[in-house]
């Protein structure tokens, strides 16, 4: 290793940074790494747009994007058999364009000096104006006339009650699991027969990866329903999401609303879990 004056220990994040800047500095280097040969999976779904802008100013970005494999979409695999689809450039292109544009914007005015109200400034920070509508696993890019389209982040709201606690829940405390949420509005006797069907169908459609909840007019009655139920007493919810009565909304686990359906069918919630879970 006579042509080396540096030996980098490790092919890393920190590896290849260091080994970036002394090659920039005209420093002679060379990575040697423990493993014999490159992975040849990864173990990220990609490239962050940060990491993008940190090479594109060592200016490696173009030879780093050239050798990289470009990822159309996952595949999950569960012993063996495939479980869902993923398609990345309509999940994750808006959050990494939200991330570059906010870069810009910071890098030419500053944080403190946006225009906006500060409000907007904390939910912009947060990514919370990152929508996927249009995405190929959501529903119709339809505007409703009231309350969230599918794919947008789903809004909290308060006062929802259950029978037996005293102190009213919000809605974000049921979507706190892993799994998709499928909420069904209710406001008269006569929706909530064909609910244990639907949700049946949804539960096969989502191979048993889904929590269900039952959202029902403040004083609707709901005596004999076996789902789980919870009541707006507040009248927040309809009035948040526009609900109307046999209306369903299927939550993502990350907090997007995927599809809301009048009236919920369990069909058009089959064929809609079909777009991410496979048979």
């Amino acid at each position: 290793m006579a042509d080396v004056d540096v030996l980098v220990v490790g092919a890393g994040p920190v590896g290849l940074t260091a080994a970036c800047e002394l090659r920039r500095r005209g420093v002679r280097c060379r990575i040697i790494d423990r493993l014999p040969a490159p992975q040849p999976f990864a173990k990220a779904v990609g490239m962050q747009p940060r990491t993008l802008e940190i090479w594109d100013r060592m200016g490696v970005a173009r030879e780093a994007l050239a050798a990289a494999a470009p990822l159309r979409g996952q595949l999950l695999y569960v012993n063996g058999a495939e479980q869902a689809r993923i398609e990345l450039h309509a999940e994750r292109h808006p959050v990494g364009e939200e991330v570059v544009q906010r870069t810009v914007r910071h890098a030419g005015s500053g944080v403190q000096a946006d225009p906006d109200d500060p409000s907007t400034v904390m939910r912009r920070e947060a990514q919370l104006l990152v929508g996927y509508r249009g995405s190929p696993i959501v529903g119709p890019d339809r505007q409703p006339d009231q309350g969230p389209a599918a794919g947008d982040r789903a809004p909290d709201c308060g006062g929802l009650r259950h029978d037996l606690t005293t102190f009213p829940s919000r809605l974000f405390d049921l979507l706190r699991g892993q799994e998709h949420t499928l909420l069904l509005y209710a406001d008269d006797e006569a929706q909530l027969a064909p609910y244990d069907e639907v949700v049946a169908s949804a539960r096969r459609g989502a191979q048993g990866q889904l929590s269900v909840w039952v959202i029902a007019a403040p004083h609707l009655r709901t005596d004999g329903l076996v789902l789980p139920v919870v009541h707006d007493s507040l009248d927040a919810f309809r009035q948040m999401y526009g609900a109307r009565g046999g209306e369903g909304f299927l939550i993502r686990p990350d907090g997007y609303l995927g599809l809301r359906d009048a009236p919920v069918s369990g069909p058009g919630l089959v064929a809609h879990l079909a777009l991410t879970f496979r048979g």
